[in-house]
């Protein structure tokens, strides 16, 4: 076991921290697929609206490799498919029914599953739609099934602060984590890490085998696996390193075992805005509503899926992403203050000291989505690196990527970013550095 303490990143003291405990949600009456979850995915619909489907049949499958197949996380109707520009597929939405109904597959016993070589284990998570759980770095897409990872990554630790902790959720299903993980460490002639946070003491992770523990020490962003792979295990030029989160390890033990698709998922539901924040036991891509359906505020909320700098913007009755574990919840900030600029900021948070909340580094703020001002141009300081976990500088990298020199952004380290959205929170002229950076990393990927 190795402790890796990461020194630089940035925790913001926002409240609504959910407590963990798990509590059942309401059943949601739809689940979506949504292809904007997977990079560079060219969906193809296998399905029409009206269609009835069962959990685990096809929905949707790649249309650069067919093998990756995306399936459905209930049993139900296809409601309706929702098209963007060029006919862009940009969600599936299943209107569940009473009965859930799965599509035949032999269970396997544990015996039976360590039987299978690595070219069975691959044929079986492609043919059950798990396989979109493993990505790779760089560029964080699903992974390539013909591609040998020079290692495999499994994240222990929740990816944000207010993410729900494998830890709550993985307590009793020992036996299932540590078969999930010999399933996983027969895919790669490499070495298969598992991180965790540091003092971590679930049973789980303690006595986990066939895997490299690593414990991790640090803020934001230390649990997200981008920055695990660049301290633990970054790969070389011409390489491939996978990854997947234990909440998915497990359900691929899961699978194997009970042979059903595995349609579980805890979900943290947090922020400033939510009641009693909390971890809800529901299904892959529920509606938000069967989530917050009287715990939030009234008023008018934005609604987060995924982390809090690194999720996207939902309606109120939108669906939680096929990665996500988190829904956040905070006031959308309308208001503008009369001359601002002059207020002391005791009540304000900055990742800078500009504020006198500064005196009070504990305190959590309820924070809304206000700006406090507009972008301007973008000035040359620290504040970037000094807290950039992966040791890039970010300033630099955006220019050379707005600049289009795609030679001189991987000089710069590009393709180790971690995308973590600090340095979008802490720039002083509002700049979406975050996006500029991610339109470069698309660039070199488009390249080839």
């Amino acid at each position: 076991m190795a402790l890796i303490r990461i020194t630089k990143g940035h925790d913001i003291p926002i409240a609504g921290r959910p407590q963990p405990r798990i509590i059942d949600a309401p059943r949601p009456a739809r689940v979506a697929l949504q292809p904007a979850d997977f990079r560079y995915l060219r969906p193809r619909l296998l399905v029409a609206e009206g269609d009835s489907v069962k959990t685990g049949a096809p929905v949707l499958e790649d249309k650069d490799d067919p093998r990756i197949r995306f399936v459905s996380p209930g049993t139900g109707k296809i409601a309706s498919v929702h098209y963007g520009e060029r006919r862009r597929i940009l969600e599936v939405i299943i209107e569940l029914s009473g009965e859930e109904q799965f599509l035949d597959n032999p269970p396997m016993t544990r015996e039976e599953v360590l039987g299978l070589d690595r070219f069975a284990l691959k044929n079986k998570l492609l043919q059950s739609g798990l396989w979109p759980l493993i990505r790779q770095r760089p560029f964080s897409k699903i992974a390539s099934p013909d591609d040998m990872p020079s290692a495999i990554l499994i994240n222990g630790m929740p990816a944000d602060p207010f993410d729900a902790d494998p830890g709550a959720f993985l307590s009793g299903m020992e036996e299932s984590f540590q078969l999930g993980i010999e399933i996983i460490s027969r895919l790669t002639d490499g070495k298969t890490h598992l991180c965790c946070a540091a003092g971590a003491s679930h049973k789980a992770f303690t006595q986990a085998a066939h895997c490299l523990r690593h414990e991790i020490a640090g803020p934001y962003p230390a649990g997200l696996p981008a920055v695990q792979i660049y301290h633990v295990c970054p790969p070389k030029a011409g390489e491939v390193v996978w990854y997947i989160s234990a909440q998915d390890v497990a359900a691929i033990a899961d699978y194997f075992t009970a042979g059903k698709y595995p349609t579980q998922r805890i979900v943290s539901l947090c922020g400033p805005s939510v009641l009693n924040p909390t971890y809800l036991r529901t299904r892959q891509g529920a509606c938000a509503e069967s989530l917050s359906d009287g715990r939030v505020q009234e008023g008018e909320q934005r609604y987060v899926t995924g982390g809090v700098l690194t999720g996207r913007k939902i309606a109120a009755t939108g669906f939680l992403g096929f990665y996500d574990s988190m829904l956040f919840v905070l006031p959308e900030g309308r208001t503008r203050e009369f001359l601002g600029f002059l207020h002391p900021g005791h009540d304000r948070y900055s990742a800078s000291r500009a504020f006198l909340s500064t005196l009070f580094p504990k305190a959590t703020r309820l924070i809304d989505t206000n700006k406090h001002g507009s972008v301007r141009n973008f000035v040359l300081n620290s504040a970037y690196e000094d807290i950039c976990p992966v040791d890039i500088l970010p300033q630099f990298l955006a220019k050379s990527v707005l600049a289009g020199d795609i030679e001189e952004s991987e000089k710069h380290g590009i393709l180790d970013c971690a995308e973590c959205g600090l340095c979008t929170f802490a720039c002083p002229s509002k700049i979406e550095l975050g996006r500029i950076i991610r339109k470069g990393i698309d660039d070199i990927r488009n390249e080839g």
